[in-house]
């Protein structure tokens, strides 16, 4: 966070960190410097706001990065850490730059739908 995340957000007094509910988020540690360095703008499970259980995936990452990841990464299914680490930068580096593009750029449309639909899940609207 501090060596890549901040120096590419600049100031970021002006941003909100939202994260779910993974294990090392939950972390002492994690809670602590997110407190140090977003004080209150942090949206998190334990925190207030605090994240919806249920919210929609609006970010690429959600919505197609991971799914796409995890069907390629264990396809061959590793058997240890190694072979692990190493599906995954294979297939990091094999990801198609189309497709990743069109996914980000489709965040607009994701929102709006969100919007259109009461805030309830966008996964599968229109086919996405």
């Amino acid at each position: 966070m501090r060596e890549n995340i901040l120096p590419e957000l600049g100031d970021h007094s002006r941003y909100w960190f939202m994260q779910d509910g993974a294990p090392a988020h939950k972390a002492r540690s994690t809670q602590t410097l997110l407190r140090e360095i977003f004080g209150e703008r942090v949206i998190a499970l334990g925190w207030s706001p605090e994240w919806a259980p249920r919210s929609p995936d609006l970010t690429p990452c959600d919505f197609y990065l991971w799914g796409e990841m995890k069907t390629k990464v264990y396809r061959d299914s590793p058997q240890d850490l190694n072979e692990l680490r190493s599906a995954i930068v294979r297939e990091f580096n094999l990801l198609d730059q189309q497709h990743l593009k069109d996914a980000c750029l489709s965040v607009k449309k994701r929102f709006e739908d969100c919007v259109n639909l009461a805030g309830a899940t966008v996964q599968h609207s229109r086919g996405r």
